[in-house]
């Protein structure tokens, strides 16, 4: 057979292994085992489920999610001592915790740009109009570097998977 007709064949064929078990391309379940690596702690959310579970040790294998523990008891309590794990199937979202950089740089560029904007207009410092706009940046800029280590210290849940709604 020509080459191309074997390249049109592969790309046309449906995915194996793991990612035809999950029903999601290879990409994906890479892009999440790279999100999942190295979080002691995920927040997944499954259809019929009023709150999210919060998983302790994480890890993907193949379409399935293996974990330690998990917190509050949205999940049934495992009494067969066996390694606990959901089918990526079965889950809705998951969310991994990060830090709020990005937030913390935007409220200190905000600030700083205000700042700078309330004295020249208290009359404290008169700027020139030209050069309004260049300490505007300035001092925003300092506010988002000053702001964004503080956003830092703080954490938030990020969607890292939502599946669609079939």
């Amino acid at each position: 057979m020509n080459r191309r007709v074997i390249a049109v064949l592969l790309a046309l064929a449906p995915p194996t292994g793991a990612a035809a078990q999950a029903g999601m391309p290879d990409s994906v379940l890479g892009d999440l085992a790279g999100h999942l690596e190295g979080q002691s702690r995920i927040r997944v959310s499954r259809q019929g489920e009023p709150a999210p579970a919060i998983l302790v040790g994480p890890r993907l294998v193949g379409g399935t999610i293996h974990f330690e523990s998990y917190a509050p008891a949205a999940l049934p309590p495992d009494t067969a001592g066996r390694p606990l794990d959901i089918p990526l199937a079965e889950i809705t979202r998951i969310q991994v915790r990060g830090g709020a950089w990005d937030k913390g740089a935007i409220v200190g560029f905000l600030a700083g740009a205000l700042a700078i904007g309330a004295v020249n207009l208290a009359g404290k410092y008169q700027i020139d109009r030209g050069e309004t706009l260049w300490f505007e940046l300035l001092f925003g800029s300092g506010g988002a570097a000053f702001g964004a280590p503080i956003g830092g210290l703080f954490s938030e849940w990020r969607t890292v998977y939502q599946r669609d709604a079939p």
